[in-house]
């Protein structure tokens, strides 16, 4: 799906919205070659995006945890191993990052959630 699909369907304020939360994919390098600059500029992005920007951020990056940490309760520490990026190090930085740039969102419940599955998945032994 374009942003101009999402746009007639949905309108400005959505395209725009999905567009802040998108990734630049840089098609023709494998993405493992980019992973870590592209989540590096996901994280400097979120420093000056607004508040609506972040909360969908937030849900997304909180939804890909609870996949993650139902299938790290199936396989373990194998689960990376589907990634891009395959080193649990890099992606306990990514997603403490992404934390780290939702300070303003901590009290919510949605963030707890988001903390107890970094919790599990990172900081248990």
């Amino acid at each position: 799906v374009t942003l101009d699909d999402l746009r007639a369907e949905f309108g400005d304020r959505v395209s725009r919205l999905v567009e802040a939360e998108t990734e630049n994919k840089r098609h023709g390098i494998p993405a493992s070659d980019t992973w870590e600059i592209r989540k590096s500029e996901a994280i400097e992005h979120l420093k000056d995006r607004e508040a609506d920007v972040k909360m969908i951020v937030l849900a997304d990056k909180t939804a890909n945890l609870e996949s993650l940490v139902k299938e790290w309760r199936q396989v373990g520490d194998n689960v990376w191993e589907k990634f891009n990026q395959t080193d649990k190090k890099k992606q306990e930085w990514y997603f403490k990052s992404i934390r780290e740039r939702l300070t303003e969102l901590s009290d919510t419940s949605v963030m707890k959630k988001f903390n107890e599955y970094i919790e599990l998945l990172f900081d248990s032994r």
